[in-house]
């Protein structure tokens, strides 16, 4: 029977653990602080629209505490801004075999599967990893508190969308055709539906235009009657900048495919209805916020092409400021963005003027 290894037991990380561990599936959740300290005092508490349960996976806070072996799979569950520490972190750990004898490290032997957002993440694994499975996560999935994860959809836990990122010219190698059926049979058997595709990144520049939403929920507050009008400028550019790039995302039957793992996202009893996503989750809690590789994603690829994507700027530095200010969702007024994106949008102007280029169209109200 194959182990898992969550990297970062968080919302999706958490949730995944904890199904796993309640079918039968042995876990170990990496977790730190006092969530690690909550999990191994008094077990692992996931809320569900059906039901509540709690579960005792194993629990470490390093790979100083965990013995890798050969049958484990490794799953990359941090934050973006988190995941080049992690990857250099367990890459190098030793794995043994049957008889307890050292065989290698981490990143030569064993798969390692990307269950964050972003695309970043995925070809980061591949400096470190030989067997690198992304996987396109479709989780609404909730960390609030020390050893307690929610997820909002049921029967079914949620969707993961996986393969190779990086497949070699003859496509999928064995190693990894091996690792995406392992994670199809197990996570299947633990509620959550796997699709095994051979364009995943194409799931995941997709998955990415719909994160772009996260800043701008995060920054107005997930009821607010302009983050609608906000998310609409954010996702139009995103998807502008990977149309010139050249960048494919799916379409048609395949998009309808993504809406369909969430289909059943229902109220959580005795929890809030109002609950924003991972960045507003994050600025909530007063840590890190992964925009810089979701909003900052487009960016970069922007300038790549020779182009701008200034609302996507915008919303990324507005997000590092109210992080950095401690400041809680809603805090940052609609006027606030608009002018954020104007001053950007007025540099981008501002930039072609001087090299001669034609003006940038105006932002829309």
């Amino acid at each position: 029977m194959n182990r898992y290894i969550i990297i970062g037991a968080g919302a999706i990380g958490g949730t995944l653990a904890a199904r796993l561990t309640e079918h039968g599936r042995e876990v170990v959740a990496v977790a730190r602080g006092e969530h690690g300290r909550a999990i191994g005092r008094r077990g692992l508490t996931l809320r569900s629209p059906d039901d509540t349960v709690t579960v005792r996976p194993k629990v470490a806070a390093s790979p100083s505490e965990v013995r890798l072996r050969t049958s484990d799979v490794l799953v990359l569950a941090v934050k973006t801004q988190q995941a080049g520490a992690a990857l250099a972190e367990w890459a190098d750990v030793r794995v043994v075999n049957e008889t307890g004898d050292d065989i290698g490290a981490a990143g030569d032997l064993l798969p390692i599967a990307t269950a964050l957002n972003g695309v970043h993440a995925d070809e980061l694994a591949a400096r470190y990893f030989t067997t690198v499975i992304a996987a396109c996560v479709l989780l609404p999935a909730v960390f609030l508190q020390p050893g307690e994860v929610m997820v909002r959809v049921a029967p079914v836990s949620g969707g993961f969308i996986v393969g190779s990122p990086l497949p070699g010219p003859l496509g999928i190698d064995e190693a990894a055709s091996t690792a995406v059926e392992t994670i199809r049979r197990d996570w299947t058997s633990a509620t959550f539906e796997v699709l095994p595709v051979p364009n995943v990144m194409d799931w995941k520049y997709t998955k990415l235009v719909s994160n772009l939403a996260n800043a701008p929920q995060a920054l107005l507050g997930p009821d607010s009657d302009e983050l609608s009008a906000i998310v609409e400028l954010a996702s139009t550019e995103g998807a502008r900048v990977l149309d010139e790039a050249g960048i494919a995302r799916v379409s048609g039957a395949e998009r309808e495919r993504m809406r369909t793992f969430i289909s059943g996202v229902r109220p959580v009893p005795g929890q809030p209805d109002s609950i924003g996503g991972s960045t507003w989750q994050s600025l909530r809690r007063g840590t890190a916020l992964e925009s810089d590789f979701l909003n900052g994603e487009i960016v970069a690829v922007a300038h790549r092409h020779g182009r701008r994507a200034p609302v996507n700027a915008a919303l990324a530095r507005l997000a590092r400021t109210a992080s950095a200010r401690g400041l809680r969702p809603g805090q940052t007024s609609a006027a606030a963005i608009r002018a954020a994106i104007g001053e950007a949008a007025g540099a981008e102007t501002a930039g072609r003027a001087d090299s001669g280029s034609a003006a940038a169209p105006p932002v829309a109200d």
